[in-house]
């Protein structure tokens, strides 16, 4: 059985003959893109909020790292690309709510518009944890 991955892959290959890739001719590599009928996994489930039980036994499986960002992304509900882009001067200290707002780009945003996220308790402590690190690493430079 061939992968989901596989024949998204295969799918975007023909797209991509069919409607941009060109020959010395100017005409494209196939007239039409062959139409690929996913298949839906018969034991699908719907999506649902993780357990605080779910979250520690997945969190206690990935590095640390890892799960430091897992674990700030699913107190902010931020994409894996807003995440890892992340940067510090983006970082608005908001006193009078005891917490800190991120202002994200609209470039680094799928859906072009800047973006606002209010740090939570937890989302903050994974913040404050981090900036340790980054003065530890600079003092020792």
């Amino acid at each position: 059985m061939i992968g989901f991955a596989a024949l998204l892959l295969v799918s975007t290959l023909f797209g991509l003959s069919a409607r941009l890739w060109r020959d010395e001719a100017d005409r494209p590599w196939l007239d039409t893109a062959p139409l690929i009928q996913m298949q839906r996994h018969p034991n699908k489930r719907d999506p649902y909020p993780l357990s605080e039980e779910e979250q520690r036994l997945l969190f206690s499986e990935l590095d640390g790292h890892l799960a430091a960002m897992a674990l700030f992304k699913v107190n902010t509900g931020l994409r894996e690309k807003e995440v890892v882009n992340l940067r510090w001067h983006w970082e608005v200290p908001m006193p009078e709510l005891d917490t800190s707002v991120f202002v994200i780009p609209r470039s680094y945003v799928k859906n072009g518009l800047d973006r606002y996220v209010v740090l939570n308790r937890i989302a903050k402590s994974v913040i404050n944890e981090r900036a340790r690190r980054a003065r530890r690493v600079c003092l020792h430079l």
